[in-house]
């Protein structure tokens, strides 16, 4: 994590980079369920580069700029009380980290973004961004893919940062996506337009950072369509 301010004298720039070596087993794969019970575990066991992004503070550091190879999960769909459970649910909500040509910009691999984000002096805070719809980073198979592709995932979230966080979101896909159950006449999947909007509330309740009772709830839904999930 790099401070160009204090290395160049470049004012509100910060450079993040983030590498990642994936080992072991697939024990989601043992236990058969759809969600899985291992929210760590990768399909490849390999070293790659994880993140890589360049922030601008602007306006009096109330606005931010990122620009790079970013987890999506990191600012958007977030409860931090649920980042102490393993199970994959706990991570992101499956409706949509089901979804995309290869699964959107969440582990194990991100894809490239461009993200603002606003924040009030009173805690409201605003963020959109635009990710490459097809993830892969170097250090996977094919690297980094072709810029828009397949598309883009737009996603919006608004809240306040106040003693936790409440906030909703939206989300969508530019180019339709297989239905996976509905085919043409042809036998090609039926093509629909995979969207999603979702809640979350992760508030104390008692005590501090260091030591306090924090309750989390989250809820979203999807088109139904381009994913097992309609909901979680």
């Amino acid at each position: 994590d790099i401070s160009l301010d204090k290395a160049v004298g470049w004012q509100g720039a910060r450079l993040f980079l983030h590498g990642i070596a994936s080992l072991g087993r697939q024990p989601n794969d043992l236990a058969g369920t759809i969600q899985g019970i291992d929210n760590i575990e990768a399909p490849d066991r390999r070293a790659k580069l994880y993140e890589a992004y360049f922030e601008q503070e602007l306006a009096g550091d109330r606005l931010n700029l990122r620009l790079g190879l970013s987890d999506l999960n990191t600012e958007f769909y977030v409860t931090d009380s649920a980042g102490l459970l393993l199970a994959p649910p706990f991570g992101i909500g499956s409706e949509i980290a089901a979804t995309g040509p290869a699964g959107p910009s969440i582990f194990p691999s991100t894809a490239p973004m461009v993200r603002l984000r606003y924040q009030s002096e009173k805690g409201t805070y605003a963020q959109f961004a635009v990710f490459n719809a097809e993830a892969g980073v170097p250090g996977d198979i094919g690297g980094i893919r072709p810029l828009f592709d397949q598309g883009a995932l737009l996603i919006g979230e608004v809240g306040a940062a106040i003693n936790g966080k409440i906030g909703i979101g939206v989300w969508s896909y530019t180019r339709k996506q297989d239905d996976i159950r509905l085919l043409t006449p042809a036998g090609d999947p039926e093509q629909r337009n995979a969207y999603g909007v979702y809640a979350l509330l992760d508030q104390r309740l008692a005590g501090s950072d260091e030591s306090g009772l924090n309750f989390f709830a989250r809820a979203g839904i999807s088109d139904g369509h381009t994913s097992p999930f309609t909901g979680g």
